[in-house]
Order: structure tokens, then sequence, then C-alpha cells
């Protein structure tokens, strides 16, 4: 289909925002797990991951009938079924079910610090499936916002004791949700020649939402009570969910998977501070050192 690019409104929202639009997906992204972890006191993990995911749908699916993707989803459909299942499965499904159960099974030092594996996956993964060579700088600004990562899993979770009473299963789902969530910016990127960012993250998000409703039906939990969780689903599915997939896949179009990784350290960074803010974490020694660091290897690799 011939590198296809949006019209219509997302196009314009994007050039409105400008330089604003990685900031807000850096808030974004960081308040995700904040906002998840208050929502958790009514659904379970699952439920969660389906709700984000169902109420983007609407926004996504607006924007998409109103731009002139809208005569291509059909043929699209029926030409890539099994591509946007991958998608779908692997940065919807997958990735939230390996980050679950890992919770389950392991201690949350250990899930957070294996989950930063995650743009290391990505780099790894583009040099051999999209050919894209990073430069010394990316290599140095990813190892950088990995060590920066640690410490921050290090803020409030103990020290580094706390791996050893973690399971190696739990331990081998976290590495399995930091690998789901690469292949699904690696492979999602290597479809952006055959569909835009709007058709992939809706199509794949509609993909993933799918799949994630038995499991979210089987676990329990699933109907949040209160308007306050409706709430935070709510800007969870809109801002970490659309806003964020779509100006993810958007930046792909044209930048190397490796360089762009690096932001979610960014992320990272912005949870551990909302977790100090707003979840009472200790500010440490740690935080603020982890903290220098990925803004130094984010620096490297702009």
């Amino acid at each position: 289909m011939g590198n296809p690019t949006e019209t219509g409104i997302i196009a314009i929202m994007f050039r409105k925002l400008h330089w604003l639009s990685p900031v807000l997906v850096i808030v974004f992204w960081g308040s995700a797990t904040v906002l998840s972890a208050l929502s958790l006191r009514e659904i379970g993990p699952m439920a969660v991951s389906f709700w984000r995911w169902a109420l983007a749908l609407p926004p996504l699916w607006a924007a998409l009938l109103l731009s002139s993707d809208r005569k291509r989803i059909a043929p699209t459909v029926r030409a890539y079924p099994w591509q946007l299942f991958a998608v779908g499965i692997s940065g919807v499904t997958a990735l939230y079910a390996f980050q679950n159960l890992a919770l389950q099974r392991t201690t949350a030092f250990n899930v957070s610090l294996l989950i930063e594996l995650t743009p290391v996956f990505i780099a790894l993964l583009a040099l051999i499936f999209l050919r894209e060579y990073p430069s010394w700088r990316t290599w140095l600004g990813i190892g950088l916002g990995f060590a920066g990562a640690s410490l921050l899993a290090l803020n409030g979770l103990g020290d580094a004791g706390a791996w050893r009473q973690g399971s190696l299963a739990g331990d081998v789902l976290a590495l399995g949700a930091a690998l789901t969530g690469a292949i699904y910016t690696v492979y999602g990127k290597k479809l952006l020649d055959r569909m835009s960012p709007l058709m992939m993250t809706a199509l794949g998000a509609s993909a993933g939402v799918i799949t994630l409703l038995p499991l979210a039906w089987w676990e329990g939990a699933f109907w949040p009570q209160s308007g306050a969780v409706w709430g935070y689903l709510l800007m969870l599915g809109l801002g970490a969910g659309a806003f964020g997939n779509l100006w993810w896949f958007r930046e792909l179009a044209h930048r190397q998977a490796a360089q762009l990784s690096v932001i979610l350290f960014l992320t990272a960074l912005v949870a551990a501070a909302l977790a100090v803010v707003v979840l009472g974490d200790p500010l440490t020694g740690w935080l603020i050192a982890g903290g220098a660091l990925i803004i130094l290897g984010a620096r490297l690799v702009k």
C-alpha cells in the first residue's frame, strides 16, 4: 500500500502539538503505573488492561473513520489479518499477561528491573530484522538509561538482595514482557510501509481487546464499581493508550527504533517520581542518581 500516512484530525492534532507531544507521552506513560495501581483496588490486572484499551478504541476508530484511511480498512484487514493480530497480541495481550503473571510469581524488584530491558531488546531486534544500525551514542544512551532505571528499581524496593527472593519462572515471565514489548515495536514498525500509524494502532488495538476479553472475564473482578476508577481507566485509555501509541508509531515511521526506545527510560523516571508524590514511596539517593543517569542517556541520544 506504499508508505501511507494519516490525513485529517490526527495529522492536524500532532502538527498543532509539535514539541509538546513527546512530553505528554512521557507523562501519560509515566503516570500509567500509578493509575493502574489505583484501578487495581477494584478490578483485576487483566481487567485493567482490557478496559484501558477498550476505552482507547472509540477515539481511535472515530479518527480512523474521519480520515482517508477509512477507504482502506476492509482491504487492510483482508490483506493482513494475522499481522494485525500479531501486533495486538504482542503489544496489548501478551505484554500485560506476562507482566501480571510475573508479579504473582517473583518480586516487584525483579519485574521492575527486567522490564527495563525492553529498549535493549528493541535495539537488538531492530538490528536483526530492520537492519537498523544504532550509533555509539544510542548504545551508550541505552546503557546509561538501563543503569538509571536499575537504580530506580531499588528505590523503595530494598537492595539487590531482593533479587534472591524471586522465582526463576517469574523472572522468565518478566523477561517475556520485555521481549513482547520489543516485538510490538519492531514488528509494528515493519508494517508501517503497508498501513498508516493510525490504521495499525486502531486495528491492532482492536485485535488485542478481542483476545484480552476472555482473560479479563475469567480472572474475575471485571467491572469497576466507582466513578473514580472509571476516570483512571479513561485517562489510561485516552492518554497512555490512544495518544501514546499513535505518537509512538508516527515517530517510528521516520526514526530508528533503538533511538526512540530511550524515551521508555524517561517514562520510568516519571513513574518513580509520581510514586513518591502520590503513593508515598521514599525519595532516596537511588532515585536521584538513577534519574540523573536516565536524563544523561536521553540527552546523548537526542
